[in-house]
């Protein structure tokens, strides 16, 4: 039986996007095949997020309710710079629920280096009640 994975966006993360989008045109479909692709890893995974593979990254000592990742090697056809494009992108994942919940995007190479930790704490306290 194949499990179905749901994506949803905190509500900040909509923002974000529309932001970064009128910087690089291809970066919706660049999202949207990444959302495609992430799903794929985790049928794949039998649900569990391939950490192993230099792409996704656990944020450690976050005292959040569900692990967040990091996306450090996010490819936007827009910039040729392949997988190094600056874009980096966070999400939650509820394996219980199937849940990927994505939480910021950001472009490093602007003001903003650091994902808001803060914001991922809020987002898995969201998801959880």
């Amino acid at each position: 039986m194949m499990t179905s994975y749901v994506c949803k966006h905190y509500s900040k993360f909509d923002k974000d996007c529309k932001d970064l989008f009128s910087k690089c045109t291809t970066l919706e479909e660049d999202l949207k095949r990444f959302k495609t692709s992430l799903i794929d890893d985790l049928i794949s995974n039998n649900g569990v997020v391939p950490t192993n593979n230099k792409i996704f990254f656990h944020v450690n000592r976050l005292k959040a309710e569900l692990p967040v990742f990091k996306v450090k090697r996010f490819r936007c056809k827009g910039i040729n710079k392949g997988s190094n494009s600056g874009f980096r992108l966070v999400f939650a994942y509820d394996r219980s629920l199937s849940l990927i919940y994505f939480i910021e995007f950001y472009y490093k190479r602007s003001k903003k280096t650091e994902m808001n930790k803060k914001r991922a704490i809020e987002a898995c306290n969201e998801i959880i009640q």
